[in-house]
């Protein structure tokens, strides 16, 4: 699965410095600010988000499209109990998971950034694990191909339901559900939602949330949960080498 460390649970990556405060979502650029669109359109024009730049946080990284460079690394990190994240995305998930205790969900952060190596190492361990890249490819993505190494995405899990950690279980408890319905407004995404595979290129996975920045979690809510169809970009079911 695209976010899971390894066939054996592994402890994240240490080091990034504890998350004192958020930085603030980049301002939109004039050209992109200037351009108006259609009363009631879930879809912005697509030079409004930055789907390429690997430091966007609206990059689109799926089996089609790789991070470029590929072997890019987010500037500064900041660590959620111990699991390193980009700071915007550290501080969304820390609002997120106030308001989740709030409404009686414990969330525990199980997976954030991942380096390329590290990558290498996850990926190689589920081919090993299968026995072939194409076993592997159903669940796990190759090295610059993870949303992970961007630093927007996390896997969280319930600590009321442990057993379902990285299982699609995790979408049944309460804590999964109020996750599926919440996230949205801390600037998230479930970034690959049931029935969507031919899409995203993988299976549901309801504990694998992507920052994408409030307004455009947003308008992918609104428009059906698939970052892929909102944004307007082709189907990435598989890898094009």
């Amino acid at each position: 699965r695209q976010g899971s460390s390894s066939p054996a649970t592994t402890t994240p990556s240490a080091g990034a410095p504890s998350r004192s405060s958020g930085s603030p979502m980049p301002a939109p650029s004039s050209s992109s600010a200037q351009q108006s669109e259609p009363s009631g359109s879930l879809e912005p024009r697509r030079a409004a988000r930055d789907v390429d730049s690997a430091d966007s946080p609206t990059v689109v990284v799926n089996k089609a499209r790789p991070l470029d460079p590929v072997d890019y690394a987010p500037g500064s990190l900041e660590s959620v109990d111990g699991v390193p994240l980009r700071p915007e995305a550290a501080a969304a998930l820390e609002d997120l998971r106030a308001e989740a205790a709030a409404a009686g969900h414990h969330l525990t952060v199980l997976s954030g950034y991942r380096s390329y190596g590290r990558q290498q190492q996850v990926y190689a361990g589920w081919v090993s694990h299968h026995g072939s890249a194409a076993a592997a490819d159903r669940i796990s993505a190759r090295p610059g191909h993870s949303e992970h190494q961007t630093g927007l995405a996390v896997d969280l899990g319930d600590a009321a339901s442990p057993d379902c950690d990285l299982d699609a279980c995790f979408g049944t408890t309460p804590a999964g559900r109020w996750v599926a319905a919440h996230a949205h407004e801390h600037g998230f995404v479930v970034r690959y939602p049931e029935g969507a595979g031919q899409v995203t290129g993988f299976s549901a996975e309801p504990w694998h949330l992507r920052w994408l920045g409030a307004e455009a979690a947003a308008q992918v809510h609104a428009g059906g949960g698939v970052v892929e169809t909102v944004f307007g970009l082709p189907d990435a079911p598989g890898y094009l080498g």
